[in-house]
């Protein structure tokens, strides 16, 4: 993905319809970016990567916090680096989307009335997407509500239902809002994903996987993944086992390996899908990322580490598709020690997962992009 700043350009006072939109913009993601490994990136950068690969003469592009960007880089896809996360870039975001000319906006968890009018007045259409009940509700304020075309939702729950009984109740005065419930996005995993470094040490043998995902959090005080670090080297001395760590706030290159544990960086979402389902099982934070691990039938420890996550996990440890530790290291590692040797315990977390039906909606939402943008 390669970095340009936008330049500041005045929004156009005039409205354009969607098939000149179509003729022009492509695709635009606007996801929330605090950092390198939120979810909404990596969201983002999924989706971008998808919808390339699926529209290639359209272009494609992620506007996000330049240290997001920076550790980034997806053929095909432009990035735009703004100061901060899009939230309070207001202004650098609607320059950018007069300039332009997107078919479709997609904005991840960020509905800023300025910025969804900004897409409206070039004629985009207008996607907002939410993982999570806080997100969602800003997708039902009536200022949103007035500019969206669609609103995807990839949170737990019953699938064609909006979870919040005043959100169906408002969502009636305005029918032209499609809420279309996805699933879970992932890119489906294959061995060409990873690099040959990393394919070589997972032939070695078994190994664990610990990756508490982009929603920050802490461990015993500590950052997140450097808890979750902790806790794996705990884990592989206990055992003589083998771990492999992902920090999403390190540059994607960057390894740190002893003989029996690796320290990897930032991954892309097929790379970490791949790293995951090849592990005997994995230890993650309880974001988007417990979703995608039950998806793909991978027996799972989950914590949670974001004030979201907690009803989340709390419901799907209710299922007995998950064990939920507390957020320490000392139970992280613990509770890892005992998944690794009881085949039983992870076929029965398997098979708890499976009666889920969760599935991976990322085919679809790409068509559904492909339908507005008016390319199929």
């Amino acid at each position: 993905m390669s970095d340009s700043k936008p330049t500041g350009v005045d929004m156009p006072d005039q409205s354009m319809s969607a098939a000149a939109a179509a003729k022009t913009g492509g695709f635009l993601f606007i996801p929330v970016s605090g950092g390198t490994g939120s979810g909404e990136f990596q969201r983002a950068r999924l989706l971008a990567r998808a919808a390339q690969v699926r529209f290639p003469w359209l272009p494609v592009a992620i506007a996000a916090e330049a240290k997001a960007l920076a550790a980034a880089s997806d053929p095909g896809v432009t990035g735009f680096d703004l100061p901060g996360s899009p939230t309070r870039s207001s202004k650098q975001v609607c320059d950018l989307i007069a300039r332009l000319g997107p078919a479709v906006v997609v904005f991840d968890s960020t509905a800023r009335s300025v910025q969804l009018r900004a897409a409206r007045r070039c004629g985009a259409r207008v996607v907002y997407l939410s993982s999570r009940p806080s997100a969602r509700g800003r997708g039902f304020k009536i200022s949103a509500l007035r500019q969206l075309d669609e609103h995807w939702s990839v949170e737990l729950g019953r699938p064609g239902t909006i979870p919040n009984r005043w959100q169906r109740a408002i969502s009636r005065f305005f029918p032209h809002v499609l809420w279309r419930p996805l699933g879970v996005l992932f890119e489906e995993p294959t061995a060409e994903q990873l690099s040959p470094d990393l394919a070589a040490w997972m032939a070695l043998g078994p190994y664990a996987l610990f990756c508490p995902g982009g929603g920050g959090g802490s461990v015993d005080g500590l950052n997140a993944t450097e808890g979750f670090a902790q806790a794996a080297r705990t884990f592989v001395k206990a055992t003589n086992a083998r771990a492999l760590v992902v920090h999403g706030d390190w540059g994607g290159d960057r390894r740190v390996e002893t003989p029996s544990m690796i320290e990897v960086g930032l991954q892309g979402n097929g790379e970490l899908m791949s790293l995951m389902i090849n592990a005997r099982f994995a230890v993650i934070g309880a974001g988007s990322l417990l979703l995608q691990a039950l998806a793909l039938g991978v027996p799972t420890i989950a914590t949670a580490l974001a004030r979201d996550q907690p009803a989340r996990l709390q419901a799907l440890a209710k299922t007995l598709a998950v064990m939920a530790p507390e957020p320490t290291r000392a139970d992280l590692s613990e509770f890892a020690c005992a998944l690794w040797t009881d085949p039983v315990v992870q076929l029965e977390l398997v098979s708890h997962a499976r009666l889920l039906g969760l599935r991976n909606g990322l085919d679809h939402a790409i068509e559904v992009l492909g339908a507005l943008a008016g390319a199929t």
